[in-house]
This record gives C-alpha cells, structure tokens and sequence, in this order.
C-alpha cells in the first residue's frame, strides 16, 4: 500500500482550504502536524518562516521516524499545492527538512508544569542551546574542558558566575 496521497481527488483541495482551516496557510507561521509512530510522539512543523519543515523528535535516530516523515511532508506539500496552486510567496517544494531533537527535550522538562508545557518559541530554543552549551562548558564538574575555555573561565569568571 502506498501511503502518499493521489491528490487527484478534488476532494483533497478541501483539507487546508480557507473554509476548512480558518486561514490561507500560505500566511501561516507554523503549522503543526503532531504523528503518533507506535508509543511515541514526534511534531513536524510546517515552517513558512524559515521556510522548512522542522521534525522536533526526542530520539536521536532519526532513521526510525523518516518513512513516516517523508510520508507527511509529501502529502502536506501535495495537499498545499493543490490548495494554493497559484501561491507566489514561495514555492513549498523548496522547502529544507531540519531535524532538531534534545534541546526541546530540554525545554519540555524546563517548561512542563504537570498540565501543560509553557510556551517558548524558536529564539528562546537557540538561546537555550547556547546556555545549555555554555553551562556544560563551564561547569566545575566538567573534566574534559579544552584549554581555550579554561583560559576563557579564568578570564572572565566573575561575570559568567552573576
């Protein structure tokens, strides 16, 4: 069975429409596709920002997750086009797939009040990344700092400690 979609059906026009959506997702910021594979979750987004689509998967392997990846992509960028085939903001088959993994782990864990998980958006994700780097680098239990960031912690310890 062949799981990508025959958008030939007219009736496939009617998933992202405006009637059915609410909004043209040609002015989306994201759109999240969350996937159920077995037990676990993974969320693609359809991002019109950076014009890609970002799987956001807690495991490393990504090999395990991307026939069903590829799938969804396929079938969204055939459902889009066949949507807006006269979309002139950007073409969606050039679209770039990112795949992005621990550092959401991270945010989940830091954000999740037993209900919900707070917001965060892709900056605070690169801000998180860059301190989490950081911390690992400069903490005092690290044993494999590299002599450039022992002479950087030396330097200017007083200020990364407040």
């Amino acid at each position: 069975m062949d799981p990508n979609l025959n958008c030939s059906n007219p009736e496939f026009k009617r998933v992202l429409s405006f009637d059915n959506v609410g909004f043209r997702l040609e002015n989306a910021g994201l759109v999240h596709i969350p996937c159920p594979i077995g037990k676990q979750w993974i969320l693609i987004v359809a991002n019109f920002i950076d014009k890609s689509f970002d799987t956001l998967n807690p495991e490393y392997s990504i090999e395990k997750f991307s026939p069903v990846v590829n799938t969804v992509i396929y079938n969204f960028k055939q459902l889009f086009v066949k949507t807006y085939p006269s979309c002139f903001k950007f073409n969606i088959h050039d679209f770039s797939v990112k795949y992005d993994s621990g550092i959401f782990v991270i945010q989940f864990i830091r954000w999740y009040n037993g209900v919900e998980v707070k917001k965060f958006s892709n900056v605070d994700v690169q801000a998180t990344r860059e301190k989490v780097a950081c911390q690992i680098v400069i903490n005092k239990f690290n044993e494999q700092q590299v002599p450039i960031a022992r002479q950087f912690i030396a330097k200017h310890a007083k200020h990364l400690l407040h």
